[in-house]
């Protein structure tokens, strides 16, 4: 339902392609402002109620890749329509048989051995996965009088409550790869150091680098994950040769950012708490820390985002919504290459 200016004027002659303008009839901001908010989103909810896949690249999906620390955190991203099956090398095997073989070395005129490539695949975004779905909505009194742009106010609001769902997600621990992705804190197969409720300590995350050393892990692609109070109690540790120098020193390229060990520090707090699936005890406030090689998890994108415009559904209130629906699914790709330190008092 679309409301007239208080000139009098329909702001629907106002199409995408007309730049609105104040004129002597309409010296209030009612008209311009309804007329910029359907221009903003290029689209005219009476004859295109959903936007097109440019319009939700914009308005959705980049900020969301920005906004998300889990999907800013050089994880690789991949499009996809359907469910998808990734091939995974797991080496070599004697030929017709299930034996290891390597390489060996071959004399002048000797048999060269034959080997077979041993392939498993992992699956993402299977037919089951749910979305990511929210409806927000917004009077048309709203749209007259709003001073800021409604636009950007409320897709700055639909990110916020979209990140958040996602982060908690694939930073947590639940999740069963069926119909929620699973969170990095519940993968199988990944290194784990149990601090046993003791503090984590500096001497603890050298550890962590060297277990990642002996996975053979890119160690200028490692990460350190962890919730805000976990990075401020590391910061209390400080020199114990009289200069009372915080051990870790903020990262002079970026402003804001902090390095442990050379490793960059993603700072979240919905990096989940408590123990996970194999722990015995159930003490909520136990920290967790993830130390890992993000660009090996491979994260699946539906190619079919959707941004749809409501507004039939609260025209009896005089209301528009705006319908996101967005779906994601993460697994590890070399599980060996996530260290997860757990149980940290």
């Amino acid at each position: 339902m679309v409301t007239n200016c208080r000139c009098g004027a329909d702001p629907r002659n106002v199409g995408p392609g007309a730049r609105p303008r104040r004129t002597a009839w309409c010296r209030s901001r009612s008209h311009i402002r309804i007329a910029q908010t359907r221009q903003a989103m290029s689209v005219k909810t009476s004859t295109a109620p959903e936007l097109t896949q440019e319009q939700v690249l914009k308005f959705l999906v980049q900020p969301l890749r920005e906004s998300s620390k889990f999907l800013n955190s050089g994880v690789k991203i991949v499009d996809s329509a359907g469910p998808l099956r990734v091939p995974v090398l797991k080496g070599l095997v004697a030929e017709n048989t299930t034996t290891p073989e390597d390489p060996s070395w071959v004399g002048e005129g000797e048999l060269i051995p034959k080997a077979d490539v041993d392939f498993g695949s992992i699956q993402l975004l299977p037919s089951t996965m749910e979305s990511v779905k929210i409806i927000t909505k917004w009077t048309a009194e709203m749209a007259r009088q709003s001073v800021l742009a409604l636009d950007a106010v409320m897709q700055s609001e639909l990110i916020f409550k979209v990140v958040e769902k996602i982060d908690r997600n694939f930073l947590g621990v639940g999740g069963d790869g069926i119909t929620t992705p699973k969170g990095i804190l519940g993968y199988s197969g990944v290194q784990v150091m149990d601090k046993a409720n003791a503090a984590l300590t500096y001497d603890d995350m050298i550890t962590a680098m060297g277990m990642c050393m002996t996975a053979n892990v890119n160690m200028g692609a490692l990460k350190w994950i962890m919730r805000p109070e976990q990075l401020t109690a590391m910061h209390l540790i400080k020199e114990a040769t009289g200069s009372n120098r915080p051990l870790i020193q903020p990262d002079i390229t970026e402003a804001g950012g902090f390095r442990i060990l050379g490793a960059p520090v993603i700072v979240s707090q919905h990096l989940a708490k408590g123990p996970d699936s194999a722990d015995g005890d159930s003490d909520a406030d136990e920290q967790n820390v993830i130390l890992a090689d993000m660009s090996q998890i491979l994260v699946a994108r539906d190619l079919a985002p959707s941004v749809k415009i409501l507004t039939e559904l609260y025209a009896e209130t005089d209301e528009i919504g705006v319908r996101v629906t967005t779906r994601y699914d993460a697994v590890p790709t070399n599980p060996t290459a996530i260290v997860k330190i757990k149980n940290i008092g």
